[in-house]
């Protein structure tokens, strides 16, 4: 979906279109935040080389709750590389 682009966040609108799989590969993404908790209905997630070294760090309890009720159907989740 947006792999190889030098990105370095996660565009806000990516989670508004509702995708089922989210790949945003070999880019510069150095944290993942609590924005992608708004996420619903993802099965597949690939975050593989980029340069993170935060992943979803200092939630607040409700976003940890989203982020159980919103990640349910992830059957996978691709980080290696990071």
């Amino acid at each position: 979906m947006l792999d190889s682009n030098k990105i370095t966040f996660i565009p806000e609108y990516v989670s508004e279109l509702d995708p089922k799989y989210l790949s945003i590969s070999r880019n510069f993404l150095t944290k993942i935040t609590q924005e992608f908790v708004s996420f619903r209905n993802l099965r597949e997630i690939d975050l593989s080389f980029n340069k993170i070294s935060t992943f979803l760090d200092r939630l607040t309890q409700s976003e940890i709750s989203a982020a159980a009720e919103n990640f349910i159907s992830v059957t996978s989740l691709n980080l290696c590389n990071n």
